[in-house]
């Protein structure tokens, strides 16, 4: 009778102990649901939080670096000539793509387009689950209207929070940046509302679809497909690869 007490015991014990160590695991390590909605949340509900203020400085001078539109009305930063070209594929209301343009962009920029190497055009690639990514390319188009397409770029990157997912003021926000812009807001207002960018935008989509771009930040460095926020350093080496070609 105490040996079956006894087992029956190791055997309870047994259980409690492993269902703590399962609870305890599932507290230290998020589940891949728990880590998906972490990765792809573009900015917490209003009900959450108050929108966040908006910042119209514009952080980078473009003043120095040779800015064009490209025959098929894209914009490209450097020079024409460069022995490499960069196509970025991009969508302004994607996290990722925010994360690539506050951590890597900007060195890129610096290390290969302000020098000559290599020249960098933008291409639009808005995704279908971004309701207001579209609507935000044609924003920095419009902007392009008045020489303006890099630093509204930048301020819509720069302020996705403060846009990205509020379906009531989203376009609100567009016009305060346009304001912090100096812009003849007249002009601005009408390009937009008129959509005369949207039939780019959507040329765009599809020349990424053609050439298999199938999530943003996509680029392509003298066509070789490099995916992802990654870190500078491998967008450096496929670069200087390039280079040496």
């Amino acid at each position: 009778m105490i040996a079956t007490f006894t087992l029956i015991g190791l055997i309870v014990g047994y259980g409690i102990g492993k269902m703590n160590f399962v609870i305890e695991n599932k507290m230290r390590t998020p589940t891949t649901t728990q880590q998906t909605a972490a990765a792809t949340t573009t900015s917490p509900s209003a009900t959450q939080q108050p929108t966040p203020s908006i910042n119209t400085t514009v952080d980078y001078d473009y003043s120095n670096l040779e800015k064009a539109l490209t025959k098929d009305k894209h914009w490209s930063l450097g020079s024409k000539k460069a022995k490499v070209k960069i196509e970025e594929f991009s969508d302004f209301q994607c996290p990722f793509c925010h994360r690539f343009f506050v951590e890597t962009m900007p060195q890129i920029i610096k290390d290969y387009v302000a020098s000559g190497k290599a020249l960098y055009t933008f291409y639009n690639f808005p995704l279908d689950f971004h309701p207001q990514a579209t609507q935000a390319a044609e924003a920095a188009l419009c902007a392009g209207d008045q020489n303006k397409y890099w630093e509204m770029h930048d301020l819509l990157f720069k302020n996705q929070q403060a846009w990205a997912g509020q379906e009531a003021t989203y376009l609100q926000t567009f016009d305060t940046l346009a304001q912090g812009l100096k812009f003849n807001m007249d002009d601005f207002r009408n390009c937009l509302q008129k959509g005369k960018y949207t039939k780019l935008v959507q040329d765009d989509l599809a020349l990424g679809k053609k050439k298999n771009v199938s999530g943003t930040p996509t680029l392509l460095i003298n066509g070789k497909e490099v995916v992802g926020a990654q870190p500078y350093e491998t967008f450096q080496k496929e670069i200087d690869a390039a280079l040496k070609k």
